[in-house]
């Protein structure tokens, strides 16, 4: 994982994977059109965040610097791909310490054991360290006790962590606990809010990552919402102008059938990834959907009920 990526959110059950990552000064993209990047087989750039502006590329659109910019494709391309934006100064993860037995964080420890990742997870509530920890390798530990005890966290080792991640419910005792671990010399702090007001704090406090508890939940919230063929939604930005959006095409709908290039979709949608048979693929113009694929769709928010119009 590098510092300059931002996001990796995966859809269809891993088999396709959105990449987020700024661009930067040494960035290899900088300065490129699109159709100046040899960009691997499998990788789609989907999408560019410009200050407020969201652009859905295309062969003339270039990558600038501190865009953030979104590419998806197949999980062990977009991995290697990824490479291009990994800072030299980097280095591999290796133990992190979570405050927050929720879901969450239950959730994160899960992954993050699985991929060889050290990790103590920290809460006072036993009943959700009893939930996650039968499925922590022995390299990892669930540690009944308070956050926000020094004595513990020197205890535990949290100077030594890449990331200690707070995922409390309390605003203020995530952002404590961020303060903790940077007086400890923690290399990394990630921080879940509540409260927009409190971003600009954060970043005066020196947190590294602030992420949105609101933004998180209404990933989850808007896919059962919308309902017809939509399996998952995904906000992109914090302003949720921007989605990525997995739907199953049905029977009877608008785009089956028929080549991309024929089916007329809004120019506020592009679609970046299909699945038909358990197999992932990157499609071109001359795709045809079927109905019963599993579509992945990057959409402006405002224009997602007259693109669903296509697929439902």
């Amino acid at each position: 994982m590098a510092p300059a990526a931002l996001n990796v959110e995966d859809f269809a059950h891993g088999k396709v994977r959105l990449f987020e990552a700024k661009i930067k000064k040494k960035s290899k993209v900088l300065g490129k059109t699109l159709k100046e990047i040899t960009l691997p087989e499998g990788v789609l750039a989907a999408m560019i965040f410009r200050g407020q502006r969201m652009i859905i590329p295309h062969g003339d659109d270039s990558f600038q610097l501190n865009d953030d910019a979104y590419f998806i494709g197949i999980p062990e391309q977009i991995e290697k791909f990824s490479e291009n934006f990994r800072e030299r100064k980097s280095k591999k993860i290796e133990r992190v310490v979570i405050i927050g037995a929720g879901r969450s964080g239950r959730r994160l420890a899960r992954m993050l054991d699985a991929s060889g990742v050290k990790i103590k997870l920290v809460d006072t509530n036993e009943a959700r360290l009893r939930l996650v920890a039968g499925d922590l390798s022995n390299n990892s530990m669930a540690i009944l006790g308070d956050g926000t005890d020094i004595d513990l966290l020197i205890e535990e080792e949290v100077a030594s962590a890449d990331f200690l991640i707070a995922l409390t419910e309390d605003d203020k005792l995530n952002l404590m606990l961020a303060l903790l671990a940077k007086h400890l010399r923690t290399a990394q702090t990630v921080v879940r809010f509540y409260r927009t007001d409190y971003v600009s704090i954060m970043e005066k406090a020196g947190v590294d990552v602030a992420l949105s508890a609101r933004h998180l939940a209404a990933t989850e919230v808007m896919a059962f919402a919308r309902q017809g063929g939509v399996r998952k939604v995904s906000y992109l930005d914090e302003g949720l102008k921007a989605e990525a959006v997995e739907v199953v095409v049905q029977s009877g709908a608008k785009v089956a059938g028929k080549m991309l290039m024929d089916a007329k979709l809004p120019r506020e949608c592009l679609v970046s990834a299909y699945i038909r048979d358990g197999v992932a693929k990157i499609p071109r113009g001359n795709t045809t959907l079927e109905a019963g694929d599993r579509v992945i769709l990057i959409l402006e928010s405002s224009a997602a009920k007259k693109v669903m119009e296509f697929f439902n």
